[in-house]
């Protein structure tokens, strides 16, 4: 029998050099696919450039400055023909006193008054339909409301041909007081009458309280006397009270 003899078993790929370097190969490729390659490399996390970013505020435009106040607002307003209305009375008589009362603008109609008791009355003894007005023999304006304006309507065809106001003073005597008529909004049958403040028709100036007396002479025959009270404060020390010596 011949001697038998040994033969070398085939290498395994994994066995020796070769082996190693093809394990080394391997773990580099797991740890490639574990590790998160990225610019920093510390987070798992979404980057920074993929976050969404919120756009930026619009910056908030600089604050308006208030108006300046006029000086003149002390003692007069700008004239408005709108503070009797947008549209037109109907042509027939009546008075509209006008003014504001803090920041609102007024204007009302007065009714004829009649004495209690029902005697004799001073008031206009017309009725409606004749030719003669039917007005109030006093109008009061209460305190907080600023008088500025007196409105006279008419039936067309009728004017007011002369206008004469006067103040009561504190020592009894009456002065005179300066009007102005204003352009009118409805000039065929309204009339309207401001204190002259010297400003022209641009502004008129506010009625200081005190009792004062409104006569009217209409188409030269007609003649009227209105009484009108304005409530309020004293005046100011300072401010000299219109149709004062």
């Amino acid at each position: 029998m011949s001697d038998l003899k040994p033969v070398a078993r085939p290498s395994f790929l994994l066995e020796g050099r070769g082996g190693k370097a093809l394990a080394l190969v391997g773990l580099a490729i797991v740890i490639a696919l574990l590790k998160p390659w990225g610019s920093g490399g510390e987070t798992s996390g979404p980057t920074e450039a993929s976050l969404p970013t919120a756009s930026p505020r619009p910056s908030a435009p600089p604050p308006t400055a208030p108006p300046t106040p006029d000086p003149r607002d002390v003692d007069s307003r700008p004239y408005d023909p709108l503070i009797f209305g947008d549209h037109e009375l109907p042509a027939m008589w009546g008075l509209w006193p006008a003014g504001y009362m803090v920041s609102f603008g007024f204007a009302m109609n007065t009714e004829p008054s009649s004495p209690a008791g029902g005697g004799p009355s001073s008031a206009p003894s017309s009725r409606p339909g004749t030719a003669d007005p039917i007005w109030p023999v006093a109008i009061d304006i209460p305190l907080g409301n600023h008088l500025l304006l007196i409105g006279v309507n008419t039936p067309k065809g009728h004017s007011v041909d002369s206008i004469y106001l006067t103040r009561l003073l504190a020592d009894g005597r009456t002065a005179d007081v300066p009007v102005v008529r204003l352009p009118s909004p409805w000039s065929s049958h309204f009339t309207v009458i401001g204190v002259d403040g010297g400003y022209g028709v641009s502004r008129t100036a506010i009625w200081l309280p005190g009792l004062y007396r409104l006569d009217l002479l209409i188409d030269g025959t007609i003649e009227r006397s209105i009484e009108i009270r304005v409530d309020g404060v004293p005046t100011p020390s300072g401010l000299t009270p219109l149709g004062a010596p």
